[in-house]
């Protein structure tokens, strides 16, 4: 990392958060062609080909974040979660269910519709 920072300065962190980007967008593309093709009963075989797939582009996506933290964090070392962190995990969850269902509540009130288009999007990517 360090050649790139130093060869390409403000480029090559462009570059690399683009491809970050982009392979954050990929991945529900993959999973949108898999419910086509098991809606229309196509081949098995392409479907379990982009099911790997998907999950590998998200390990490379994970490992390639992961290197890129440490490498600006300086931090190499893996930490464990102690309890504190656990209870911020477990009220910030909490916390976003609580404005989901107040958004959700506000949105049955004013617009009279039970879930977000959003919601309805990811449900229908997610069926299959």
């Amino acid at each position: 990392m360090e050649i790139i920072d130093r060869s390409l300065g403000w480029l090559g962190r462009v570059l690399l958060t683009a491809g970050l980007i982009v392979g954050v967008v990929i991945p529900p593309m993959l999973l949108k062609l898999i419910n086509q093709l098991y809606r229309q009963h196509q081949l098995t075989a392409w479907q379990i080909t982009l099911a790997g797939v998907y999950l590998l582009i998200f390990v490379i996506l994970a490992l390639a974040a992961t290197a890129l933290m440490r490498h600006y964090t300086g931090n190499y070392q893996s930490e464990n979660l102690q309890h504190h962190d656990w209870q911020i995990i477990g009220m910030a969850y909490l916390t976003i269910l609580i404005f989901e269902g107040g958004f959700q509540f506000i949105n049955q009130l004013l617009y009279h519709q039970n879930q977000t288009q959003n919601n309805a999007a990811i449900k229908n990517l997610m069926r299959a």
